[in-house]
């Protein structure tokens, strides 16, 4: 499917606590999600919705930024400073961040660790929903949203292995997918013949 992983960078989760994907810069778009979901633990993360929303922010902004600060969390979840601050102290309980003194966060490695894991669900699910299922972008990325935090180890495997399955047919469109997001559509089935079949470029 072309432009599956391009299409990525084409989300912008607004008034969503997910969105500080968006300041991701492009060169970092890519492959390197799926290898870190390919990588990374099996094990659901045990933390609240909240805080692995907190930890994948520090992260996306940590890509971009040599340091991240109080307000910048708060600019990219859209609240405000005094909120960031008992997240913050929160998460620096659990040992999962560091604060300098000078207001700098930092995550520790068990917080970086999960904020990666967080932040690869969500481009995955984008993907899988958008560019998959055909979902609208913006639905995709509210759902995203939601079932990144709560996703078990198999269906995340699982999902994974779809994308990767769809995506190992550069500039094909898998024509059992066609036909389905033409039944989502219309509720109109096709014959089913064929649908292992490639469609035209």
């Amino acid at each position: 499917m072309p432009g599956l992983y391009h299409a990525v960078e084409q989300f912008v989760a607004s008034g969503s606590v997910c969105r500080p994907q968006e300041r991701l810069p492009q060169s970092e778009y890519g492959l390197y999600w799926t290898e870190t979901l390919v990588n990374g633990g099996d094990e659901v993360t045990g933390y609240t919705q909240s805080l692995e929303d907190y930890l994948e922010t520090l992260y996306v902004i940590g890509l971009e930024q040599k340091v991240v600060r109080v307000r910048d969390v708060a600019q990219a979840l859209g609240v405000k400073m005094p909120s960031v601050v008992v997240a913050i102290k929160v998460l620096s309980e659990k040992g999962l961040v560091e604060q300098e003194k000078y207001g700098y966060i930092e995550l520790t490695a068990e917080g970086e660790r999960v904020g990666k894991e967080i932040y690869a669900r969500h481009q995955m699910l984008l993907v899988f929903f958008h560019d998959i299922l055909g979902l609208d972008k913006e639905v995709a990325e509210q759902d995203a949203c939601r079932i990144e935090h709560y996703l078990s180890p198999e269906a995340r495997d699982r999902v994974l292995k779809m994308v990767q399955f769809v995506q190992q047919c550069p500039g094909e469109e898998v024509m059992f997918l066609k036909k389905f997001r033409h039944f989502a559509e219309t509720g109109e089935r096709s014959e089913c013949t064929g649908c292992c079949e490639f469609g035209p470029k």
